[in-house]
């Protein structure tokens, strides 16, 4: 079943975004009547509200890019200790569907506007550093069970 745009925009909360082009972290989300009312913080510690009407809601949500799914999994891509690699891809909490979603939701948005296309391809190579401590998690299990 699909998500409704305002499902959606509940679980973009604590996650960071790009959206027209700035860094937020969205960190609440507050409905009154027909009006959204999102809290969200800039990297540099500034805080930001936006106001949408119940109608623009399904747009914000096109409109934002993910920034970084999991800056710790991509921050220790680099790590070669393959042991603590393997614990940080192991504690992640990422589905393969979620980084289907992300990308064919990308896809989308380069369609409709070709401005994302630089957007959409780091969140991409995020995506490629993530399947890869995924390969490398499942190659160390196997040597593992060998031994």
């Amino acid at each position: 079943m699909m998500k409704s745009p305002e499902e959606k925009l509940f679980d973009m909360i604590g996650k960071d975004w790009l959206y027209h082009s700035k860094n937020i972290r969205i960190l609440g989300v507050f409905q009154r009547d027909e009006i959204f009312r999102i809290k969200a913080e800039s990297p540099e510690g500034t805080n930001e509200d936006i106001d949408l009407h119940a109608q623009d809601v399904k747009q914000f949500v096109k409109d934002c890019l993910i920034v970084d799914m999991t800056p710790t999994v991509v921050e220790k891509a680099k790590d070669e200790n393959t042991e603590l690699a393997m614990a940080i891809v192991k504690n992640s909490n990422l589905d393969i569907n979620d980084l289907t979603q992300t990308l064919l939701d990308n896809i989308e948005k380069v369609r409709e506007n070709p401005e994302y296309i630089n957007q959409a391809k780091a969140v991409t190579n995020n995506v490629n550093s993530i399947l890869n401590l995924k390969r490398l998690q499942f190659q160390v299990a196997k040597e593992l069970k060998r031994k």
